[in-house]
Order: C-alpha cells, then sequence, then structure tokens
C-alpha cells in the first residue's frame, strides 16, 4: 500500500456498524521503524478525521493510487 491508496478499515467488527462506506479511507502518509519492518500508516476518514499508527492488518487495498 502506498500514500493515496483507497483503503477500507477492517480493525474492528463491522456488524456494529451500519453504514458500510464510513470503513473506506485514504492513506495520507506511512510510518517505518528504523528498521523499515513495522509499517504503520496514517489515514484520512471520509469525515475529514485523521487516523494514526494503523496496522497493515486493519487495512485492506481497494483501490490503488496512480
Amino acid at each position: 500500500m502506498k500514500v493515496g491508496d483507497l483503503v477500507k478499515y477492517v480493525g474492528w467488527d463491522m456488524k456494529k456498524h451500519q453504514n458500510k462506506n464510513e470503513h473506506i479511507v485514504v492513506i495520507i502518509s506511512i510510518q517505518r521503524d528504523w528498521s523499515g519492518m513495522d509499517v504503520r500508516y496514517n489515514v484520512q476518514w471520509g469525515s475529514g478525521n485523521i487516523g494514526t499508527n494503523l496496522y497493515h492488518s486493519t487495512l485492506e487495498l481497494i483501490n490503488e493510487s496512480r
């Protein structure tokens, strides 16, 4: 995944939320630790809120930016 990609947040139980589109986010930055092994993503929700330090395993790629 890279900056600008459209992804779906899958980090919590989707059944609890009625609007499935509220889980669609855009990657706005990527952070790596000194070893380059631990990758975290900062995202922007449709509401404009920013989510920080999300794990790769909590995101599912929907559409890659070009």
